[in-house]
């Protein structure tokens, strides 16, 4: 029996980098350590006829490891989030540009229009519930970080989503947090904003607001809005 450290360095810094390396996929790893023992124990227990050939072997071996961990990869590597993958649905150019100026009112409608841009709903068809409730997550993610980044965190579906959750899921509540209260005629007016303020100094969350009205043309729907909140939240997992 050839003692293990009559092996090089330089192969033993070789295999622990590649265990490093596989220890990023478990399945990988398993692989990687039940050859390895397989290879120790021949070591251990084998007979061949020299430390040159134990040598040869023991490379082989690892090749052949490192071989079925690429091959394997594509089968044991996690799925991707596809929030994160997806391929946008509509051109946020215009949009960006908007926020970037800090065109609030503008950017609202903007937002509006892609919406149904990605819903495929012409001007005056309702957006129906069950678009939304499949709305693209990665376009998603895309208004809402668009709008908090432009606006430091007060506007978007984000702060407008913790606000719902903070209200208790209160509609009430929550349209008085976000400056939308119909006693306030605010509701009433959002066809022409008469009642808001497009700068910070608004309601945290009160924009984006247009978008409540893409399913109903006279006021603000609250169903689409906890549907655009409960995507938004599904999106997240």
């Amino acid at each position: 029996m050839v003692p293990l450290a009559s092996l090089s360095p330089e192969l033993v810094q070789e295999v622990t980098n590649f265990l490093v390396e596989a220890a990023k996929n478990p399945a990988s790893l398993v692989l990687a350590i039940i050859i390895i023992f397989c290879v120790l124990a021949y070591f251990l227990f084998g007979k061949p006829d020299n430390a040159q050939g134990k040598a040869l072997i023991f490379i082989g071996i690892i090749v052949l490891t490192i071989f079925l961990v690429v091959f394997f990869k594509p089968f044991t590597s996690p799925v991707p989030n596809t929030s994160q993958n997806q391929e946008l649905n509509a051109n946020y150019t215009r949009f960006e540009d908007l926020l970037a100026s800090r065109k609030f009112m503008e950017a609202d409608r903007e937002t509006t229009e892609i919406i149904r841009r990605v819903t495929d709903t012409q001007d005056f068809e309702v957006v129906a519930l069950t678009r939304v409730e499949e709305f693209p997550c990665a376009d998603l993610d895309k208004i809402d970080k668009t709008w908090t980044r432009a606006s430091n965190g007060w506007f978007g579906f984000s702060p407008q989503l913790r606000i719902w959750r903070e209200s208790g899921m209160d509609w009430g509540k929550f349209i008085k947090r976000v400056g939308w209260d119909e006693n306030n005629d605010t509701y009433a007016n959002i066809s022409d904003y008469s009642n808001f303020s497009f700068n910070t100094q608004a309601p945290e969350g009160q924009l984006p607001v247009r978008y409540s009205m893409v399913n109903v043309f006279t006021k603000m729907n609250e169903a689409y809005i906890i549907r655009i909140f409960d995507r938004l939240d599904a999106c997240r997992k």
